[in-house]
């Protein structure tokens, strides 16, 4: 991955290990706010008809609106996985894998989803979208009247 390549080329750079820690974090940094930023776009293309160019602002927006929950959320989703990859040992890298094959991806697609529509509700749907909002979430039940 671009990752393992990023850290790969590092060995061969003349920095300090100072400025690696740095470029480390700030490339892990990115990548949160990538896959963040995707997680907004790819659901509010689904439910909003606006154009390309207006999603990725608005992802953008509440990306930087909320980014210390939506670094929070990236860390929740991958890291039940992440022990078996760090581990180093081959067979518990290979469940991981298997883990992240088969339930994995559903898993962190579901947690995205479901935590990008709550954020429409709160900034999104409940002023210009009010049949949108809170749809799917929480159904609230309504009063039964007995006649008495």
């Amino acid at each position: 991955t671009l990752f393992e390549l990023a850290i790969y080329m590092l060995k061969f750079s003349n920095y300090s290990p100072l400025y690696m820690i740095i470029f480390i974090a700030l490339l892990i940094l990115a990548l949160a706010l990538s896959v963040s930023i995707l997680s907004y776009s790819l659901t509010m293309s689904s439910l909003y008809f606006m154009k390309t160019r207006i999603i990725f602002k608005n992802s953008f927006v509440l990306t930087i609106k909320k980014i210390i929950f939506n670094m929070l959320m990236t860390i929740i989703t991958y890291a039940l996985l992440l022990p078996l990859f760090l581990i180093g040992n081959v067979v518990l890298y290979l469940i991981g894998i298997v883990i992240l094959a088969s339930i994995g991806i559903s898993y962190t697609i579901l947690i995205w989803v479901l935590y990008c529509n709550s954020s429409y509700d709160v900034y999104i749907n409940y002023e210009q979208y009010p049949l949108f909002y809170r749809k799917g979430l929480r159904k609230i039940e309504k009063e039964v009247v007995d006649n008495a």
